[in-house]
């Protein structure tokens, strides 16, 4: 018979190898206990499994009416039996005893957000060269983060950066701003496609090296998207951190 209180809870338990990189493990529901003590057990039971284990994880709770299963995600039951009796491994790593940075680990953390500097002020001068009697505002701004999967290896992961520039362009053809955007484009050095229609306005991608940019005009406002490269910091002693194309 299972657990009437109108307060039991669902516990949804998420794992990974980063604290920002997590995904669903399982979940315990203590509504399908015959008492409170016992789904309290259960409980006490999975969270010393996975300390055990040395994984990250992390446990979101939810109680009464708002209480629900999530969808396509095992329980603890079945997730117990899988690994824990069975013996399939975790699909995540445990944390290492002692956090070995990469060799060049600093150096690469300092080129990333010299880069980022670099990139964001160009394309601001970018689009103030293209219209420097327009307003600018930055829409999207995803500084230098990791932008591979989280891991408990910090060689494995790889860093980058994405910011998005609008110009205010009132009542200028798209046509006419995109044109402008590309001549100050070609002047800088970047390499453009053909210019393609797109719903309600124009757009051209280019390249410059690793960076790409994406200018896409529409009525009133005309977009320049950056990209940057990954930069990755390798295992291997003495060696240098690489950048290498998203």
């Amino acid at each position: 018979m299972g657990n009437n209180n109108p307060d039991a809870s669902v516990w949804v338990y998420e794992y990974g190898e980063a604290y920002d990189d997590l995904r669903p493990a399982f979940f315990i529901d203590e509504r399908i206990y015959s008492d409170p003590d016992l789904a309290e057990t259960v409980v006490e039971s999975a969270e010393a499994a996975l300390t055990r284990a040395g994984i990250i994880y992390e446990v979101e709770v939810t109680s009464g009416k708002y209480a629900t299963r999530p969808i396509g995600v095992p329980t603890w039951e079945e997730f117990k039996q899988r690994h824990f009796v069975e013996g399939v491994p975790l699909p995540v790593r445990p944390q290492p005893r002692e956090l070995i940075l990469p060799p060049s680990w600093q150096q690469m953390v300092r080129a990333v957000d010299e880069a980022y500097a670099s990139f964001r002020a160009e394309l601001i001068e970018l689009l103030t060269a293209a219209f420097p009697d327009r307003e600018l505002s930055v829409s999207w701004d995803r500084g230098p983060l990791r932008r591979s999967p989280g891991s408990v290896d910090w060689s494995e992961e790889s860093f980058g950066f994405e910011i998005t520039i609008d110009a205010s362009i009132g009542d200028l053809p798209a046509e006419v701003a995109l044109d402008r955007v590309s001549a100050t484009l070609g002047q800088q050095g970047w390499q453009l496609a053909d210019p393609v229609e797109v719903r309600t306005g124009v757009a051209v991608r280019g390249s410059r090296g690793l960076y790409t940019v994406y200018a896409d005009a529409r009525p009133l406002r005309l977009s320049l998207v950056g990209k940057s490269p990954l930069w990755r910091s390798p295992a291997d002693p003495g060696s240098d951190f690489v950048i290498e194309p998203r």
